[in-house]
């Protein structure tokens, strides 16, 4: 590995205009891409749209990336497609809603399913992904299509990587990559925001037990439990910010960030005792799925822009592809690009985000647009729906939303056929994969039934909460 090199990209450039999407500020400078431009990809699992600077969040927590934002593309209401971590992420990497992809209940990704790297690299790109999060190993099917892949797990304590080391490897990989010449993909997956949170400079007194914190997942916390595990939490965020101010350093230096297609995103988020539990992929309200979304182009975008169209992250995939000229060969029909939007001032294809949560028993669905949201439970033992106005209601008190199977709705039987159909199309591109006869857990194969004890017990904790949220918020 080629640790003291620079890069020497290979830049066709071509002057493009970035048009407006949606009623978000705009702004008039031009890009400049390339048919082969690298693509630096960062996801941070746990990352929540509304404990961030540029979400409205009331911490200090996010000043590199609210300076990011000022040179992207920053999409307001992107949605993550399930919101448990290999679920959603499967779904970011093939272009899938969660029934096209099959890694739901099973927790594994097929070899069947074509993924953004394993089409990158059948048009000669070069791919590495590091990932500090277990949940996405190579046991699980996530290091299908990496020329090489490194996972560790990000826990205190331990010899794993944080993001400051997780960053130090990314640098390593792009010199070495920079003695080649030819186009390439480095996917970071940072694991900073899993427990336990380490609060870092925060002034916390008391220190913040994770014990506490665990033991108190299903309930909500005395205040002072509470208020120590969302500093801390905060705190974390404020550790990878600074560590991505620093990776992003060492980009500018070697030109990257000159001729790279840049994304960070992320995927679910903790519960914070929000609706009464904190606890991670076995709900779909918005502190789950709602994601942020940076799409910073070439040479970067002085002012930035703001999109407030509703946008799913099964649309990144398809979009980076036409970004770079790459043929979308994943026959996947659930993604669409945005890239005709961003550089033509072609009308964006717009629709709702579908959300598909299926932990266990629980199965979850959502619907999602510009003023709406449609929750679904479609376990049989409970079977209710709920019609949310987010504009009127950003708290979710699914106790006090409209039930359409009371009051008829036209606005819930819309968002109601949108998942109809568009679950069907995606069952329907699905390329056969024979049923599971056995679960991965850490990478090590474990003979068993797909859904194990803990899951079940999870999953009937999550119904009940529901029921006394629901129960608590019930008109008397």
């Amino acid at each position: 590995m080629m640790r003291g090199a620079r890069a020497a990209w290979p830049i066709v450039p071509c002057l493009l205009s970035l048009a407006a999407c949606g009623d978000a500020s705009t702004s008039d400078a031009a890009i400049v891409a390339s048919p082969d431009a690298p693509i630096v990809l960062l996801l941070v699992p746990l990352l929540r749209s509304d404990h961030t600077g540029f979400g409205g969040g009331a911490r200090d927590t996010t000043p590199f990336l609210d300076s990011l934002a000022d040179e992207s593309v920053v999409f307001e209401r992107a949605y993550a497609a399930a919101a448990s971590t290999r679920a959603s992420v499967a779904s970011l990497l093939t272009g899938r809603l969660p029934p096209g992809h099959g890694c739901e209940r099973d927790g594994m990704l097929g070899d069947e399913i074509d993924t953004l790297p394993e089409t990158l690299s059948a048009a000669g790109w070069r791919t590495h992904g590091i990932v500090a999060n277990g949940a996405l190993s190579s046991g699980f099917g996530f290091g299908q299509g990496f020329d090489t892949y490194q996972a560790s797990i990000s826990r205190q304590g331990d010899a794993a990587l944080d993001a400051r080391g997780l960053g130090s490897e990314a640098i390593a990989v792009l010199d070495d990559f920079a003695s080649d010449g030819r186009p390439w993909l480095l996917e970071a997956v940072y694991g900073d925001l899993l427990l336990p949170w380490r609060a870092h400079d925060a002034d916390l007194s008391p220190p913040f037990d994770a014990d506490a914190y665990r033991r108190s997942r299903w309930t909500t916390p005395p205040d002072d439990v509470r208020t120590r595990a969302v500093v801390a939490y905060d705190g974390e965020i404020r550790f990878v910010d600074d560590a991505l101010r620093a990776l992003f350093a060492q980009l500018a230096e070697r030109a990257v960030l000159e001729h790279a297609w840049v994304v960070v995103t992320s995927v679910g988020g903790p519960g914070l005792w929000d609706h009464g539990a904190n606890d991670v992929g076995h709900d779909v309200f918005e502190s789950s799925v709602h994601v942020p979304l940076f799409v910073r182009p070439p040479g970067g975008l002085p002012g930035g822009r703001r999109v407030s169209d509703v946008i799913s992250q099964v649309d990144v995939m398809p979009t980076l592809l036409e970004l770079v000229g790459v043929p979308d060969t994943s026959r996947a029909c659930d993604g669409r690009s945005w890239a005709g939007a961003l550089l033509h001032g072609e009308p964006a294809p717009v629709r709702p985000a579908l959300v598909v949560q299926r932990t266990g028993p629980v199965d979850l669905r959502a619907a999602i647009d510009d003023r709406s949201k449609l929750v679904i439970d479609l376990d049989p033992e409970r079977r209710w729906m709920r019609l949310v106005d987010l504009a009127a209601d950003r708290g979710e008190h699914l106790g006090d939303a409209l039930d359409p199977t009371v009051v008829h709705s036209g606005e819930a039987d819309r968002l109601q056929r949108a998942l109809d159909e568009r679950i069907d199309l995606s069952l329907a591109c699905r390329p056969e994969r024979p049923p599971p006869t056995d679960i991965r857990i850490g990478g090590d194969k474990t003979s068993g039934a797909p859904v194990d004890d803990e899951a079940r017990i999870v999953a009937e904790r999550v119904r009940i909460q529901t029921a006394l949220v629901l129960d608590e918020h019930a008109p008397r």
